[in-house]
């Protein structure tokens, strides 16, 4: 835990093996702050939490990105993922057996 202007904040480091909490950040598109059939919810994830979940580097996750394999969001600054874009993206990776 560390403290920036009085707050404080938790880290996860993985490298010592720390579990990694993947918290549900979830945007609505309206202000009620529940999905809708006509406002579905859209969970973004950031670069780490995709790599965590692909058990991929992030620079791994970057370069997908950067080759447009992976759909991205821009919001303002940021680059986010879109949870269903990945599951997607998994299973067009998928290689059937042979035979």
């Amino acid at each position: 835990m560390r403290k920036t202007r009085g707050r404080a904040i938790e880290r996860s480091d993985d490298r010592l093996g720390s579990p990694v909490d993947l918290t549900e950040r979830v945007l609505h598109f309206d202000n009620t702050n529940k999905p809708t059939d006509s406002n579905p919810a859209i969970e973004l994830l950031t670069v780490p939490e995709v790599a965590r979940l692909l058990k991929i580097s992030t620079s791994g996750v970057r370069r997908l990105q950067q080759q447009r394999q992976i759909p991205f969001v821009k919001v303002g600054g940021s680059v986010r993922f879109a949870r269903d874009d990945l599951v997607s993206f998994v299973a067009r990776q998928r290689v059937d057996r042979v035979g």
